[in-house]
């Protein structure tokens, strides 16, 4: 049982729509130590450890045993599942701080995934001298997002290590010394 500090409430008697396959909403205990949660400050640690414990146990049933795989197939399996995961939860936990805004920005990859799957079918990895894998084109869309945010990123590979040098211009610092 886990009860708030003023009141006693059993985790699955929080008010949720009917529509929910989860009946516990387990993200506002869980998200109730961010500033940003309508339940800050409702919870202690140990009522937030427990519902994190078991919103982490439920999301790697829903979707998380799908993370280790990142070819393009990999990837839409994934998406599909955490969007379905997303969908299955009631209105309320959806636009809560751990997921508001999640699902459009997975909707969108899985978007993306499914138009490198259909490239690959349509132009085979061999026939093409140019071929970008979907984790590829993130990681260059985060290269340019740094570099339009004024970071600077380069990695130096060798046969026994990789090392990362992040260079951050005069702008750039000034833009992240004001966002602290």
């Amino acid at each position: 049982m886990i009860t708030p500090m003023n009141h006693r409430l059993e985790v699955g008697t929080s008010t949720i729509s009917r529509s929910s396959t989860y009946p516990e909403n387990l993200s506002k205990i869980a998200d109730s130590d961010d500033k940003r949660s309508s339940s800050f400050g409702q919870y202690n640690n140990h009522q937030i450890l427990a519902a994190s414990e078991k919103l982490n146990q439920r999301e790697q049933a829903a979707f998380g045993y799908l993370s280790h795989d990142a070819s393009t197939s990999g990837i839409i399996q994934f998406a599909k599942a955490y969007i379905s995961y997303i969908n299955s939860l009631a209105p309320e936990e959806q636009n809560g701080v751990r997921y508001r805004g999640t699902k459009e920005s997975v909707s969108n990859l899985l978007a993306q995934a499914q138009t490198q799957l259909q490239n690959e079918k349509e132009k085979p990895v061999g026939a093409s001298t140019e071929f970008k894998s979907l984790l590829s084109r993130i990681l260059d869309e985060m290269q340019n997002q740094f570099q339009q945010r004024g970071i600077n990123q380069k990695s130096h590979f060798s046969n026994d290590k990789t090392t990362d040098v992040v260079t951050i211009s005069e702008a750039g610092h000034r833009r992240l010394s004001n966002q602290i």
